[in-house]
């Protein structure tokens, strides 16, 4: 493995396209600019709700909550999963899936009723 990392070493940049690496920049800054509106909707939310200072609470236990399911996770895919079960796997991507899409309409409905 190091003889790998002094292969690379000498170079100045690693060998990707200048169109891979500007779209990488664009994600990056697309990622912030949407965590911005969406801060500030929720922000807008929590100030008509009335219990603004809950928003830090929610902020720190859903980052525990996620950090924790995740890590249960790759708990499971580490100790469990192998490339040899691919039924077991093919329903955990598939539940995966329908909880992303049941997320999406539900936020989607609750955008478009309102």
């Amino acid at each position: 493995m190091i003889e790998q990392h002094l292969v690379t070493e000498g170079r100045l940049r690693p060998g990707t396209s200048r169109g891979h690496y500007m779209l990488e920049l664009f994600g990056i800054a697309a990622f912030f600019v949407l965590a911005l509106f969406m801060g500030a909707d929720v922000y807008r939310g929590m100030e008509n709700f009335g219990y603004l200072w809950l928003l830090p609470v929610l902020a720190v236990l859903a980052y525990l909550a996620a950090d924790l399911i995740s890590g249960f996770v790759h708990f499971l895919a580490d100790n469990f999963g192998s490339s040899e079960t691919p039924v077991i796997w093919c329903l955990f991507a598939a539940f995966f899936l329908l909880t992303c899409l049941a997320v999406f309409l539900l936020l989607t409905n609750n955008k478009t009723a309102g």
